[in-house]
């Protein structure tokens, strides 16, 4: 009895000790499935503002994007038409220098013309003049000129423009990709969030669920306990009764045997009794095999704990995600505003080579001069001819000067030879 008395109470006391430990690991973990909960409904809440502040960002990217679509638009317009300013003043430019070349020639060539019939002056002289002047190959050099220039700036402004064109075609499809990428992460996002909701969710019902089965556990111990406590009561008062009637039996035979068939009853009531512990051994057994089944469903929460983690490690790569395409933007911003930076050092440079070579040709053409030419050309007719026609060259002469007075100063006239000049005839 001892021994079935003491193996009763430590049954009891590890059975509490095990409730107690159960009850504080469940409650351990319903405390940090609460905190993970809270830890995922801030995570989704910092996920809601990086979200809105890509879509902010987003926004502003495509507000720059349209002022430098108009900034391009203005400066090749304005490159289009300094282009063409540039191109008309350098055309006229052209233009005067062969109509003065072509004037110069066509004076000479008239002069020359005018020694052959004996320096005298034809009333149709304007007429010739027109026809030498349509005949000089300066007209056709300057319509050449003209038109390879002109072919040059067009192709090199279409190349530009195209250049321009092409950029921000990619760069608008670029945009497009980045934003419907943006979109899908954001939507993946959303799901996973979902998807941490409902797991936390269940796991928050999972442990309510077990914490009502454990408080169902404690309250079937708590009746067996008592009901247990009732039985060793009556057990002991059997015992006393047992004694009482062993002392009577010493007087009695009689009373000896009523005791031996007391003692065959208490008999069949102590086997009762051990029915009685055996099937609260049976109900031990059941309220183990419950805690087990406790286990089993306490790993489906642990899992979905696991879950969470890795739904958490999921969204933090998914940030890290969005700061990447931050920073592609960033970098895409930059590309078409170098690429214009580099468009217009190139245009500036092309300027200042065309302004060169035009101020190079203005100060040929205002330091170009024949005087030197002419003296010598006069030196060598005085030294090669005889006496005789130094009157003719004479009058020569002053018909030149004559009529370099009625077409200007005479003084500052410059006067342009042809490579080849027509010998002069006497």
């Amino acid at each position: 009895m001892q021994e079935s008395q003491q193996l009763r109470s430590s049954l009891e006391a590890e059975i509490r000790k095990q409730l107690t430990e159960e009850s504080q690991e469940l409650q351990s973990e319903i405390n940090h499935n609460e905190a993970k909960i809270a830890a995922l409904e801030e995570a989704l809440l910092q996920e809601r503002n990086v979200s809105e502040n890509l879509q902010a960002k987003t926004q502003s990217m495509e507000t720059r994007l349209a002022d430098m679509e108009r900034k391009f638009e203005d400066q090749a317009r304005i490159s289009q038409l300094q282009r063409r300013d540039k191109q008309e003043a350098f055309v006229e430019l052209e233009l005067s220098v062969a109509k003065c070349e072509a004037s110069q020639m066509a004076t000479i060539t008239s002069t020359n013309k005018d020694d052959k019939l004996g320096m005298e002056v034809d009333a149709g002289q304007p007429q010739k003049w027109d026809r030498i002047i349509k005949d000089s190959p300066y007209i056709e050099l300057e319509q050449k000129l003209k038109n390879k220039m002109t072919q040059f700036l067009q192709s090199r402004s279409s190349a530009m423009e195209e250049h321009v064109q092409t950029q921000l075609n990619q760069l608008a499809s670029d945009f497009g990709t980045w934003m419907d990428k943006e979109r899908e992460i954001r939507l993946s996002l959303d799901e996973q969030v979902k998807a941490a909701k409902q797991s936390a969710n269940a796991a928050v019902q999972a442990v309510e669920v077990v914490s009502a089965k454990l408080v169902m556990n404690q309250t079937t111990s708590e009746s067996n306990r008592e009901s247990d406590a009732s039985a060793i009561a009556n057990q002991k008062v059997l015992i006393q009764g047992l004694g009482e009637r062993v002392g009577a039996a010493e007087h009695s035979v009689t009373e000896v045997t009523k005791v031996v068939e007391a003692m065959r009853t208490d008999l069949i009531t102590t086997k009762s009794k051990v029915a009685v512990l055996a099937d609260y051994e049976a109900r031990l057994q059941s309220l183990d095999e419950r805690i087990r089944a406790t286990e089993q469903f306490a790993t489906p929460v642990a899992s979905a704990i696991k879950t969470i983690r890795t739904d958490r490690t999921t969204t933090q790569s998914a940030v890290a995600i969005h700061g990447t395409c931050i920073q592609n933007l960033t970098g895409a911003k930059e590309s078409p505003e170098n690429e214009t930076r580099s468009a217009r050092d190139g245009l500036q440079k092309s300027i200042d080579a065309l302004w060169l070579r035009t101020k190079n040709l203005n100060d040929w053409q205002q330091n170009f001069s024949t005087r030197g030419l002419f003296d010598a050309i006069v030196k060598h007719l005085n030294e090669s001819f005889v006496s005789e026609h130094v009157f003719n060259f004479t009058k020569v002469l002053k018909r030149v000067q004559r009529l370099e007075s009625q077409l200007g100063d005479g003084s500052s006239k410059k006067r342009k030879l042809t490579a080849q000049p027509s010998a002069i005839t006497t």
